[in-house]
């Protein structure tokens, strides 16, 4: 395959997320609260994908948006749970997590990892925390009451799409950053990424399609 075709497919990844915004917009008002934490964050990523490709383009180098974006990112998210789990002392521990995420993410930016570079330690602690706030809600549903309609609430999908995403490229990542790759040999792996990013975004599709029965 060529590197058009996976330009192509970076550039579905990026567009795809007009999908969700739309029907954002078109739902707002009929939104649980997870729901429009969620539509948050599809907001900032329309925003991010739009920035950095704009910088892409015009051969810029386009990490230091995306250091901004792994906190925003994180904290979005964190924000998404926390209305799912919705108990005070686990509110708190959230609090804490992303108070010490935030101070991590900008140490890296200032001593390690330049915002001239790809945060590859933040993206990979971040997508560690995630899959475990993933597995924890996943676990909450099974310990809860037994839902006959599963495919209706919000958590599940988002849940089910984080944890596919993250746990499949948190591999790519770390190869993005251990391992010396030449511009070709990179395309099929950032190609597999934007597959699993294409994938994510229409889980939060559905996410905020359904009109949930609780979540």
């Amino acid at each position: 395959m060529n590197e058009q075709f996976y330009e192509n497919l970076s550039l579905v990844s990026t567009f795809l997320i007009v999908v969700p915004f739309a029907v954002t917009c078109v739902r707002w008002r009929r939104l649980a609260k997870t729901q429009k934490r969620l539509a948050c964050l599809v907001a900032v990523v329309a925003i991010v994908e739009l920035v950095a490709n704009l910088l892409w383009r015009q051969y810029i180098n386009n990490h230091p948006v995306y250091h901004v974006y792994s906190i925003l990112e994180f904290l979005l998210i964190l924000s998404i749970y926390s209305s799912y789990f919705d108990r005070t002392r686990i509110n708190k521990v959230f609090f804490i997590l992303g108070a010490s995420f935030t101070l991590f993410a900008l140490a890296n930016m200032l001593f390690w990892q330049s915002p001239l570079e790809f945060n590859s330690n933040v993206t990979l602690t971040s997508s560690a925390l995630i899959i475990t706030l993933s597995l924890s809600s996943f676990y909450r549903m099974l310990i809860g009451p037994v839902y006959t309609t599963l495919h209706l609430i919000p958590i599940f999908w988002i849940s089910a799409g984080l944890l596919l995403y993250f746990s499949s490229n948190i591999v790519l990542f770390y190869l993005g950053s251990r391992v010396e790759l030449t511009y070709e040999d990179s395309l099929p792996i950032w190609g597999l990424h934007s597959i699993f990013n294409c994938l994510l975004i229409l889980f939060f599709t559905v996410a905020l399609w359904i009109q949930p029965k609780k979540g």
